[in-house]
């Protein structure tokens, strides 16, 4: 990383409109908003860097990225000028200076999302959540979520063009609740890989309606089921609920 006073902030956003976190040539980005924003303040281009990129209309409640100036803005500043400066489906949460060398990808230990379905219409929240038209049973999605705790190889259960050569990643908690009238997964890893929540709550959607099982999930995880995984869901119900750092993962 750059050289220069480093920043840390803290970014809530409402993905609908956005592609995506990361900067794309034509096309509306946080990143490329942020960035458009810092380089003002700056007077000279600012490059940021996030704890993870979010998909096209995927939401963050708690995005961490990090940023370089050459010279030194107090944090508040910067904060009560961006909030004057970016879009309003974007806020800097909080603005801190960064201890020297941070990183947040690297450093991030654990990363939370949470994905909300609406059993019922919501029309309010059409834009945070998946209206499934029907009941789910909790029991048994909870059944099938306590299946991808643990270490696998989500290769399966990715994009085919993002596949890493090592698409292993650990699931520390996954597990189903209802909320406000909601019904949500949420799912901690140490990583995740292009499209994974969505595939991994698509696939789960799949069993609670008998149309996959648990050994049919198994031999997903394991790289030996011989058919196309393909079970997804809309991006507007996943949110980027949370990052942590630190050996603990707090």
């Amino acid at each position: 990383m750059m050289a220069g006073f480093q920043y840390k902030l803290i970014i809530e956003y409402d993905g609908t409109d956005f592609c995506g976190w990361q900067v794309q040539p034509g096309k509306r980005t946080v990143q490329g908003e942020l960035e458009k924003a810092l380089s003002i303040i700056a007077g000279s281009k600012v490059k940021t860097y996030a704890a993870g990129r979010t998909d096209s209309g995927v939401h963050a409640r708690m995005q961490v990225a990090t940023f370089f100036l050459e010279k030194w803005i107090p944090p508040p500043v910067i904060q009560s000028r961006l909030a004057r400066m970016l879009p309003k489906d974007m806020a800097v949460i909080r603005a801190a200076k960064a201890k020297p060398g941070f990183n947040p990808r690297r450093e991030a230990t654990r990363r939370i999302y949470r994905y909300y379905i609406a059993e019922a219409p919501a029309p309010l929240r059409r834009r945070y959540s998946y209206y499934y038209g029907r009941s789910l049973d909790l029991n048994e999605l909870n059944c099938c979520a306590a299946v991808f705790k643990g270490e696998h190889d989500f290769s399966l259960l990715c994009k085919r063009s993002s596949r890493k050569l090592n698409n292993v990643c650990i699931i520390f908690e996954s597990r189903w609740f209802r909320r406000s009238g909601m019904i949500c997964y949420e799912v901690c890893a140490d990583r995740f890989l292009h499209n994974m929540v969505r595939r991994i709550v698509g696939v789960m959607l799949a069993y609670e309606r008998s149309k996959l099982s648990l050994t049919q999930i198994e031999a997903i995880l394991n790289n030996s089921f011989d058919d196309q995984v393909k079970y997804n869901v809309p991006a507007c119900g996943l949110i980027l609920h949370e990052i942590r750092f630190g050996k603990a993962g707090k």
